[in-house]
């Protein structure tokens, strides 16, 4: 039986590693009306925000020609043009560059601190390759994906090549503790894709997954950014790292939340309970299952008698699944935002705390 505990933001932090979880979460315990500690953005905050968000467009441009650098129309190039010609939001490399601008004190990301924004998201993107191969998905970002468009097979090697280039140019850093923080995260991604073969209908698990199958990604880069800052510490990578992990925790689980929520139009891909349907536990579901016994007997049989998936669906919205998996995140976005009061205090920190509540409030 989970214990029901207090939810504060050590605890939070506690839950990717296996720590004991309460029941539900409790409304009081994060200020259900207060979801961040962010004070208004400033309009040089927006200024900036606004720019480094055209920059990634250049970020993701520079990815284009390393993994398409030859004119030959090959099915390799045309795998990595499909995939890329329907760009993502790209969060990823605007994180990086952002924590690089608040560890550098506020001047912009050095080269290398952009090398790691562009690697951040061909891993990124690798695996969302590579996750369409797992689910058998036919849609990514509102497109055929790779592996319905060009076969299981190249749709594999296409993902591997992604991962080849991201390692050529994590080499050229010539710095040792970047290569191997992205090669962590990279066997972070895998392992939490193996755990998700294993699911289990545990809630610690599932917190445990969702830091390697995400936050990793995002800690580990946000921390090599600040590695790569003139006059790093130990401290400022160690907050840096944290910083990350607290984003992406929070990231995942808004993202979880929204596929019971929002439209196949809205994510790009299928929506509507999809990940329950494929067999995925995430939060809202395991949220309800701690208060009824008969989603449980449904989720150890898979949903295979009628009626099943019905019942969970009920199952989460009296349960308010959705709502209790918004507050984890809500809490998770405040260690962020006090993460992010550890690193220097400069305009670029003021945007970072606006997209961390814009990551949290985001409908889709």
């Amino acid at each position: 039986m989970y214990s029901r505990l207090r939810v504060c933001a050590a605890c939070a932090r506690r839950f990717c590693f296996g720590a004991p979880v309460r029941a539900r979460v409790s409304a009081t315990a994060i200020g259900a009306q207060d979801a961040s500690s962010s004070t208004p953005p400033t309009p040089e905050s927006e200024r900036l925000l606004s720019e480094l968000q055209a920059e990634t467009a250049t970020l993701a441009a520079d990815m284009r020609t390393h993994l398409t650098p030859d004119s030959a129309p090959d099915k390799l190039s045309l795998m990595m043009r499909h995939h890329l010609d329907a760009p993502g939001k790209l969060v990823r490399p605007l994180l990086v560059l952002l924590v690089s601008h608040v560890c550098n004190a506020g001047p912009p990301a050095c080269q290398r601190q952009r090398t790691v924004a562009i690697v951040t998201e061909m891993i990124h993107s690798a695996s969302l390759i590579h996750d369409d191969l797992i689910d058998g998905s036919d849609l990514r970002r509102g497109a055929a994906s790779v592996q319905s468009r060009f076969g299981h097979r190249d749709a594999v090697l296409a993902g591997d090549h992604m991962i080849g280039v991201a390692s050529q140019l994590l080499a050229g850093t010539g710095h040792p503790l970047v290569v191997r923080g992205m090669a962590t995260a990279i066997s972070d991604l895998v392992r939490g894709e193996l755990d998700q073969l294993g699911e289990t209908g545990d809630l610690s698990r599932y917190l445990a997954r969702t830091y390697r199958k995400t936050a990793a990604l995002l800690a580990h880069s946000a921390k090599c950014a600040a590695v790569l800052a003139p006059g790093s510490s130990p401290a400022t990578a160690a907050a840096a790292f944290e910083l990350g992990r607290s984003i992406g925790m929070a990231f995942q689980l808004v993202d979880d939340l929204l596929d019971f929520e929002a439209s196949d139009g809205q994510l790009g891909k299928p929506a509507g309970a999809a990940d329950l349907r494929r067999g995925v536990l995430t939060g809202p579901v395991l949220f309800a299952m701690q208060t009824c016994p008969q989603l449980r007997a449904a989720v150890a049989r898979r949903l295979s008698r009628p009626g099943d998936l019905q019942l969970a669906l009920d199952s989460v919205a009296r349960a308010d699944g959705v709502g209790q998996t918004r507050m984890l995140a809500q809490l998770h976005c405040r260690e962020a935002h006090w993460q992010l009061s550890q690193l220097p205090a400069v305009p670029a920190s003021e945007a970072l705390h606006s997209l961390i509540d814009r990551l949290l409030n985001r409908q889709h």
